[in-house]
């Protein structure tokens, strides 16, 4: 940023929704995907969904795939782990709630995917994730309080925690490859004048 006080951030541009469209999706009621690694914190989403009673289906990868798996492929039916999968949305249906605790997230990219797939989202409170600036309920403190809301879902008829249309329609925006070319072509105009004077 050559010594700006004020970072900017560019963020990753997103494909529109109706291009991951597909009709081969497997039922599935609570998903997490990303890397099964121990800041993911996804035996937090495996407890909390067999507590519930609740499928889960895990796509990633990390070095705590093998512990979990031994820990509950063999004891809950419930859990699925499916590794890593190219384009996870073509296997996962519409209505299922997508669950990510991480401890901190970068860009936030299966955020920005669920949202305008309109999939239901519950995220941990933090930082990185607040700045989807979803309503309160869509955030969780803890692994007690995620556990609430997955059976808060459960009982609901799986009506809750739809980000609203405003946030979609401004991820819609915010995340389009003509906005972020833009943003780019805007910074490094700004460098080559500083370069050159």
């Amino acid at each position: 940023w050559l010594g700006s006080n004020s970072p900017l951030h560019i963020p990753n541009p997103m494909v529109t929704p109706h291009k991951w469209e597909s009709n081969d999706h497997t039922r599935t009621e609570i998903v997490f995907i990303g890397r099964l690694r121990a800041e993911k914190r996804p035996q937090w989403v495996i407890e909390a969904s067999i507590q519930n009673r609740l499928r889960v289906d895990l796509y990633g990868d990390g070095d705590q795939r093998e512990m979990l798996e031994n820990e509950y492929v063999n004891t809950s039916s419930s859990v699925q782990f499916h590794g890593y999968v190219t384009n996870p949305w073509d296997q996962i249906s519409l209505d299922s709630l997508v669950v990510v605790p991480s401890e901190y997230e970068g860009d936030g990219m299966v955020v920005v995917e669920a949202v305008l797939r309109n999939h239901p989202v519950l995220l941990a409170d933090n930082a990185d994730l607040r700045k989807f600036n979803l309503p309160d309920s869509n955030y969780f403190h803890s692994e007690s309080q995620l556990l609430e809301k997955l059976c808060l879902w459960k009982e609901s008829d799986k009506l809750l925690f739809h980000a609203p249309g405003d946030i979609i329609d401004s991820l819609t925006i915010e995340r389009d490859i003509e906005v972020i070319t833009d943003q780019w072509m805007d910074l490094l105009r700004q460098l080559t004048q500083k370069l050159k004077s």
